[in-house]
């Protein structure tokens, strides 16, 4: 089969992130992965993204391209950006400074985009599908589900609520006090009240990095006891002594109860818990324009 090797960045509210990967035009082997902790959501307010938030995404973005160029992924290379950078009212400004810096163009997408491509890179993609299947995709800044069967079309939705932002509004002290917990917990159930997942589920899958996170502490699936053990962990430790004990990186220690409490919320909807997808958003980019 023909090989493509070809990589895929984006830029999420909490990472800038790289993957390299081989496709063909049923697999996708990964060759190297790396992201930066830019954490664009937390510099993003009113005003808009800072000059040196800008500065310092452009930075990363320069970095990733010329260790993708390394690889071989000179040509077959998408680059993009999610939520925070498509809400921030100076986004473009975002996009001309990458444009002036690497000559490079980076593809702004929507929140429906986004969870298709979620959906494809937690699933391998439409062909391998068994069943009814639902997949969340935590960012940052904003939730994407999905879920669909086998023939069927796919139903796509995005919320407005990421590990970052319900972090910034709710969860302000470290380690986190209970009722903080309880008032984000509550906060995200109103998000999703509008959210009806299908009968018969038959399979749920969680995609990004705090997902991994999540089940680095759990052990396993992400389900209601799990959730509920790491989130009682959580409170007890400072994020920093979190990500100690657990080699975790101390920004994605910072934001995993924000992060468990969406899924716990999910898990809550669905009445099944979740497992880890085989793999993310930009897998699923790298699957539906390479792979077929």
């Amino acid at each position: 089969m023909p090989v493509t090797r070809c990589a895929c960045i984006d830029v999420g509210s909490n990472t800038t992130a790289l993957l390299v990967a081989d496709v063909t035009p049923d697999s996708l082997t990964i060759v190297d992965s790396r992201r930066v902790f830019t954490m664009l959501g937390s510099d993003t307010g009113p005003t808009g993204i800072s000059a040196e938030k800008i500065g310092e995404v452009v930075v990363a973005i320069q970095e990733l391209l010329a260790h993708a160029a390394s690889l071989g992924c000179e040509q077959q290379l998408e680059l993009l950006a999610t939520h925070v950078v498509r809400e921030a009212h100076n986004g473009h400004e975002l996009e001309a400074a990458v444009l002036a810096a690497t000559g490079s163009t980076i593809e702004v997408i929507d929140g429906h985009q986004e969870a298709r491509f979620s959906f494809i890179g937690a699933t391998g993609g439409p062909t391998r599908l068994r069943g009814m299947t639902v997949a969340v995709d935590v960012g940052g800044g904003s939730t994407e589900v999905s879920y669909g069967a086998p023939g069927e079309q796919l139903v796509t939705a995005s919320f407005t609520i990421g590990s970052a932002s319900l972090t910034q509004q709710f969860i302000v002290s470290d380690p986190p006090l209970a009722a903080q917990i309880t008032a984000a917990r509550e906060y995200a159930d109103r998000q999703f009240d509008q959210l009806d997942f299908p009968d018969g589920c038959q399979l749920a899958l969680a995609v990004g990095g705090g997902a991994s996170t999540a089940r680095q502490l759990t052990g396993g699936v992400l389900d209601a006891p799990g959730i509920a053990r790491v989130l009682a962990l959580t409170t007890s430790l400072p994020s920093t002594d979190l990500a100690e004990r657990f080699g975790l990186v101390a920004d994605r220690a910072r934001l995993l109860p924000a992060g468990l409490t969406i899924l716990d919320s999910l898990v809550g909807r669905l009445g099944i818990g979740l497992e880890v997808g085989r793999g993310g958003l930009r897998e699923g980019v790298l699957i539906d324009r390479y792979g077929a």
